[in-house]
């Protein structure tokens, strides 16, 4: 709270000092006593100084009735007391007076609306914000502060009216010299929210352009190409986004592996992943292993999805990963690293099925490798599970049929 009410401080300051400079009209007796009230509002207030500088405020205000600035500036150094105190309500009681003042030089009523919006805004009182900004700002003047409309933006977005407040963001954006981070988000998300995907994406650009190094960006310009069903699009924003560094979260890598697996370039998928745990971007874990399998497997690189598999067989010995690794060393003619890992296998808990193929594939090694006498123990033993039970005993007859007497 103090921190608001120390930021509407330094904005009605602002407005003291800007409002005094330009107004040849205000009589020096005016200007000496509003600067000595405000010296004294900036230092440490004690309560006898807040009766004395409260009561003399009002009696300034009856006595510049008749100086529409005077009075103006008197109302608004008041409102500005009213903020050290942290008292917004009568601050925007104050304010609203010097708003309904007559006769006031343009730049001072504008810049009262301003500030009468913005304490309004802090206080959630956004209808009341958007009824003192509205009737002055709906003509879109180029004239006119662009943070007006920013605020009158962020009022009707507070009330959730977004089609409504998007407009004079859209039109704050315009005016506006430099890019500003907040407002070209508001442009994007209601843009977003109103389904106007081809709009949202051009703010998605300024945002990038201008502020390259916030991940966020690049996440969202791709999901709203997803969105849109440019999916090759979208993976090259991520993938782009990662080689200029700015991708860096273990989920915004995972999110790049599967996007770039997801439209048929699973080799630089891989490459992506194996690097990022390499560099412990990303951690090893059994998920992630599995990614890197899978990516290497659509890759077509059967050795390195092997030895990915046999990273994940060591980390979780499940009889899952050992039978799949099994697999890939019998096919691959691997008979001693087979023999190991089926060895392994008879020690891990498995279901019958599971038990009856490793014992095929167990014997099958044992023949490959040349010890004839286990391979048929253990291809004999493979014959009572139902599962196996055909191959086994195929396996039983062609081990004698080829074994010489």
């Amino acid at each position: 709270m103090k921190k608001i009410h120390a930021y509407f401080l330094c904005l009605l300051c602002t407005l003291f000092s800007y409002s005094v400079m330009s107004a040849p009209s205000l009589s020096p007796r005016t200007y000496n006593s509003l600067m000595e009230i405000q010296s004294k509002i900036d230092e440490t207030l004690t309560n006898e100084t807040v009766k004395e500088l409260d009561q003399e405020l009002k009696e300034m205000a009856e006595d510049l009735s008749g100086s529409s600035l005077g009075l103006a500036l008197t109302l608004q150094t008041h409102a500005q007391l009213m903020v050290k105190l942290e008292r917004p309500n009568d601050a925007i009681r104050l304010l609203k007076k010097a708003v309904a003042i007559e006769d006031l030089d343009a730049a001072t009523a504008n810049q009262m609306k301003i500030f009468l919006a913005q304490m309004q805004f802090s206080q959630a009182d956004y209808l009341g914000a958007i009824s003192v900004l509205e009737p002055w700002l709906k003509s879109m003047d180029k004239t006119l502060p662009a943070s007006a409309y920013a605020m009158l933006a962020a009022a009707y977005y507070s009330t959730e009216n977004m089609a409504v407040g998007l407009p004079y963001i859209e039109w704050a954006i315009t005016l506006s010299k430099d890019a500003k981070q907040p407002w070209l988000q508001m442009a994007f998300s209601g843009n977003y929210q109103l389904k106007k995907l081809d709009r949202a994406l051009s703010y998605l650009d300024m945002l990038i352009l201008n502020f390259p190094e916030v991940a966020q960006y690049w996440n969202q310009k791709s999901g709203v190409l997803q969105m849109q069903e440019k999916y090759q699009q979208a993976a090259n924003v991520k993938e782009l986004a990662y080689k200029r560094g700015y991708l860096t979260q273990e989920s915004d890598i995972i999110s790049l592996v599967q996007l770039l697996a997801s439209v048929d370039i699973p080799y630089k998928a891989a490459q992506i992943l194996e690097s990022a745990l390499q560099s412990e971007q990303v951690k090893r874990s059994e998920k992630n292993l599995r990614l890197l399998h899978q990516a290497w497997l659509q890759s077509k690189e059967i050795e390195k999805a092997k030895a990915v598999l046999q990273s994940l067989f060591t980390m979780t010995r499940t009889a899952d990963d050992g039978l799949n690794l099994l697999r890939f060393q019998i096919d691959a003619e691997q008979w001693a690293d087979a023999l190991l890992t089926a060895k392994a296998l008879s020690s891990i808990e498995a279901t019958k099925e599971q038990e009856g193929k490793i014992l095929l594939f167990y014997g099958i090694a044992y023949y490959r490798d040349g010890n004839i006498r286990k391979a048929l123990a253990t291809l004999g033993k493979a014959t009572a599970y139902p599962a196996v039970q055909a191959q086994a005993k195929m396996w039983v007859n062609y081990v004698n049929a080829t074994t010489p007497m």
